[in-house]
């Protein structure tokens, strides 16, 4: 089954091709919701097989966008996504060193 795609605002004959449509929010909840109980694919045909093919995610890559934005969110909501560099995980050891004891010590020998 095959979903027909939309051009985006960046089309550059946007004259010749029907207007962006965004994925409605109800959309992306439904999408939430099954990408925690089964992988991206597997939710991707589910969505296809339930929902007319115009009310359907256009392809896979806004499951897999949905799901890696959901991911982010949550480790910056758990305070996991902070180091990015070798710089801000020695800065986090470093603080830990102040509030945890089993650290002794941190720094070059």
């Amino acid at each position: 089954m095959h979903v027909p795609g939309q051009s985006h605002g960046n089309s550059p004959h946007p004259e010749n091709v029907s207007a962006y449509v965004c994925t409605p929010a109800a959309m992306l909840d439904a999408i939430g919701t099954l990408t925690k109980q089964m992988p991206p694919k597997a939710a991707y045909n589910t969505l296809l097989a339930s929902m007319n093919v115009h009310e359907a995610p256009r392809d896979i890559n806004v499951v897999l966008g949905k799901k890696k934005r959901d991911a982010k969110a949550a480790r910056q909501q758990n305070g996991l996504d902070t180091c990015h560099n070798f710089a801000d995980e020695w800065l986090a050891i470093y603080n830990l060193m102040w509030n945890d004891n089993f650290i002794r010590f941190f720094g070059a020998l």
